[in-house]
């Protein structure tokens, strides 16, 4: 049964008056024409008899009642109420008298407030300001909703994806320019007419560009911040899926992170990023409905993340140096155009600016002390598209993070020397550096730039990473998680 046929049912077992105000349209009729034929609501018909037998003409409108404002015994009773909850903005009984016996919105709203029906359906031929302007002065909004949006529903035939490939697309027109607040609000209460219409737990994406530093606009930040706040609320809900790249996942984590344990969401996510290094380590497909398959699928795998400083995480990687300011400086639209090759490309152009860092790595009973050209702590099979980097197993959930550490070249030799050490993973080389930490500090003379997840971590003299065991639950492949030894 689809979504339309499953409305259909529940309005048959539950039946329920409504009221059609615009019976100066003739697609007013025709709409109640199927709903009567169908049984599925009592209708309510706003108007003079003499015009609702004219302008309905030729449609069956048996069952439906007619109700004129002008004769009903009941208007009395609606001024008198119009007028109390009015008065306070100067409502007169003259006004309400006027408003009621001409302007059937305000009448049908009315009915629906003194309980003579369940809801009214307008829109036909009147704007949205003039169907919501008697909603929100009579009715009100529900208690705790904070402001009024809009959905639509879309119904997309063999489709697993959403409810049966039924999915709530909010806002749609209502709000033209929400801000964070207001966009965290329409997510939420998206969320809960989902639930409501389809009996389903919903899963929310706030729809944007990047929202993790790749590009930069106003639109961009605002959804960032409202992320923020969904977040804060969303402690309610069981999962949270996203769509982009690695950033977009470690925007996500960040928030994530920030609720209990014990009621911390599960993550679905969807890669649509140029490299998507994390969703290759996970072992995600690249099609992004298979992807959305393997989230409804809800096989969950707990993995290692990094802690960076106090309040920041990271999903696979925190570096500094060489290569690191690639992926944010490169353009969006060379990053549209080429995907990885995109990073490529800034690489080499990178190659004459290397700078060396004197630093000092302490973890364990370890302490390192030297001048590196680019280090890295990960928890992933791809760093910047490159598989496999570091040449030694990585274990996504061992509660430790890697550390490779590159030192610097003397002469254009040494560098052709260690470029090939790196693609090729010589364990042996002179220049690279591997270890497994679990806690690690890293401190320098002067600021050093850091990334993290492939976006601007800061500028900072000493950092400290922790390795948080098992702290992020994502949907992967059934196939993928590791079995219990």
């Amino acid at each position: 049964m689809g979504f339309i046929d499953e409305i259909k049912a529940r309005a048959k077992s539950d039946i329920k008056t409504i009221v059609l105000p615009e019976t100066e349209d003739e697609r007013t009729y025709k709409a109640a024409e199927a709903v009567l034929k169908e049984g599925t609501a009592k209708l309510i018909l706003v108007g003079s008899k003499e015009q609702i037998e004219k302008v309905g003409a030729g449609y069956d409108l048996t069952g439906a009642q007619i109700v004129d404002p002008a004769t009903n015994d009941k208007t009395e009773a609606y001024i008198a109420k119009l007028v109390e909850l009015r008065q306070k903005k100067g409502m007169t009984e003259e006004q309400a008298r006027e408003l009621l016996l001409n302007n059937y919105l305000y009448y049908g709203v009315m009915m629906v407030k003194m309980g003579d029906a369940d809801g009214m359906v307008s829109g036909a031929c009147h704007s949205t300001a003039d169907t919501l302007r008697p909603c929100l002065q009579i009715l009100k909004t529900k208690p705790g909703t904070k402001l009024v949006s809009a959905f639509f529903v879309m119904v997309v035939p063999d489709c697993d994806m959403g409810a049966n490939g039924t999915f709530i697309f909010g806002d749609s027109g209502l709000e033209q320019n929400p801000d964070p607040e207001k966009l965290a609000n329409i997510a939420l209460s998206s969320a809960e007419s989902f639930k409501l219409l389809t009996g389903e737990e919903p899963v929310v994406a706030m729809l944007s560009h990047s929202t993790k530093g790749s590009a930069k606009h106003a639109d961009v930040d605002k959804v960032v911040e409202a992320t923020r706040i969904a977040k804060e609320l969303g402690a309610a809900y069981d999962l949270v899926v996203c769509s982009g790249g690695d950033g977009t996942l470690s925007e996500v984590l960040d928030g994530v992170m920030t609720i209990d344990e014990k009621r911390r969401p599960k993550i679905g996510y969807i890669p649509a990023g140029s490299t998507n290094d994390y969703a290759y380590s996970l072992g995600l497909p690249s099609q992004m409905k298979r992807c959305a398959n393997v989230i409804a699928e809800e096989k969950f795998r707990a993995v290692d993340v990094g802690k960076f400083q106090e309040n920041s995480y990271f999903v696979y990687v925190a570096a500094f140096g060489a290569f690191t300011e690639v992926s944010w400086n490169t353009p969006q639209k060379t990053k549209n155009a080429l995907g990885h090759n995109a990073y490529i490309l800034e690489g080499i152009r990178q190659v004459g600016n290397l700078k060396p860092y004197q630093v000092r790595f302490s973890f364990g009973d370890e302490e390192i002390a030297g001048e590196c050209i680019y280090a890295m702590v990960y928890n992933s099979f791809s760093v910047g598209g490159m598989k496999n980097i570091s040449g030694q197993n990585v274990e996504l959930d061992d509660g430790k993070l890697n550390l490779m550490i590159v030192y610097r070249p003397d002469n254009a030799v040494d560098f052709s020397v260690m470029l090939a050490d790196l693609v090729t993973k010589n364990p042996n080389s002179k220049f690279i550096a591997n270890y497994e930490i679990s806690d690690l500090t890293v401190e320098s003379d002067s600021d050093i730039d850091w990334v993290l997840d492939g976006e601007y971590g800061g500028s900072h003299k000493k950092v400290h990473i922790q390795a948080m065991p098992k702290a992020m639950k994502i949907a992967v492949p059934a196939e993928t998680i590791p079995q219990e030894k």
